[in-house]
């Protein structure tokens, strides 16, 4: 909801993206308040050579809040396949 106008958290979440040391897989619906986040933390993991993924869905409900809350919370239908696979993965490829 505030990532475009907010500085300081995007520069806190870059920041995050930099120090990880685990594996990290972002997701947001494509109606979320923003997908500013996706782009931008995937443009920084690249750059640091991260393990990160991030996927757009497609919008879910009819607004932002549906998009941003909803998603997350009521839409394991739709992405919990995908963070089930990607925990799968990361568990077979740690030491």
């Amino acid at each position: 909801m505030s990532w475009e106008r907010n500085t300081a958290l995007q520069d806190r979440l870059i920041r995050a993206i930099d120090l990880a040391k685990v594996p990290v897989f972002l997701i947001q619906a494509e109606n979320d308040y923003s997908v500013g986040p996706s782009h931008a933390l995937t443009k920084e993991a690249d750059k640091k050579k991260k393990d990160f993924q991030s996927k757009i869905y497609p919008a879910f409900g009819k607004s932002h809040q549906d998009g941003h809350w909803g998603f997350c919370s009521t839409a394991t239908e739709v992405w919990g396949a995908d963070v089930l696979a990607f925990l799968e993965a990361q568990m077979k490829a740690a030491p």
